[in-house]
């Protein structure tokens, strides 16, 4: 048994799936883990996520809300979810549930070794623009920022807390994956990478879009001038 996580998922417009997600984590969490909280971040959603994580609030033990409007991006939700988080250990995936979290137990044990523990899709199931796009993410931040590993951008990452809230993380929308790695290597920390499974996304859609290419580009820019 995992002795205790915080699990962080960001959500933007996720009304067709959330309750799916959320409802099955916490059923997987309470097998795997003795505490644990479940924390979603409503990144200023403009559909039914908001309602629909209010409604399960009062059904779901254990399940943290942190909402606030307007949109302010991924990285955004992923550092308010972050600070709220009060366990020693802290999980981040997205909330669309193209991830069985009960793969967490099979690398956990890594992360007494590891500051960060990241997974790599062994079979990626998404449309082609999204395998596109990311591809072209983990090439760009390859040869301009120096990171070499598999997949970049994927969302199966565990952290020891004591080195995630000791890092200064700055970045806007996507690149903060980048920016974990960037802050790993200068402050010596180690990490892993670990193959993890890839389902479809059962509902709704990704906000991520082929003209993200070029904003994740300027992005870069300013990360590598700050780092």
């Amino acid at each position: 048994m995992i002795p205790e996580l915080s699990v962080v998922m960001p959500a933007y417009n996720e009304e067709e799936g959330i309750e799916e997600v959320v409802k099955e984590s916490s059923e997987v969490l309470d097998k795997i883990c003795e505490n644990w909280e479940l924390i979603i971040v409503n990144d200023g959603s403009r559909d039914r996520t908001e309602e629909i994580l209010r409604k399960l609030e009062g059904e779901v033990k254990n399940l943290k809300i942190v909402s606030y409007y307007p949109n302010k991006g991924y990285a955004n939700a992923l550092r308010e979810g972050f600070k709220v988080a009060k366990y020693s250990f802290i999980f981040y995936t997205d909330a669309d549930g193209q991830f069985d979290l009960t793969e967490i137990k099979n690398y956990f044990p890594l992360i007494y070794e590891n500051d960060m523990v990241v997974g790599y899709r062994i079979k990626r199931n998404d449309p082609l623009i999204r395998k596109f796009t990311s591809k072209v993410y983990n090439l760009m931040q390859k040869f301009y920022l120096g990171i070499k590993v598999k997949d970049i951008n994927c969302a199966f990452k565990i952290f020891k807390a004591g080195f995630l809230k000791g890092i200064p993380l700055k970045s806007e929308h996507f690149l903060i994956d980048a920016e974990f790695f960037l802050r790993a290597k200068e402050k010596g920390a180690r990490y892993v990478e670990v193959p993890v499974s890839h389902r479809k996304r059962r509902k709704g859609g990704s906000t991520v879009k082929f003209n993200t290419i070029f904003q994740t580009l300027k992005e870069m820019r300013r990360l590598k001038r700050r780092a």
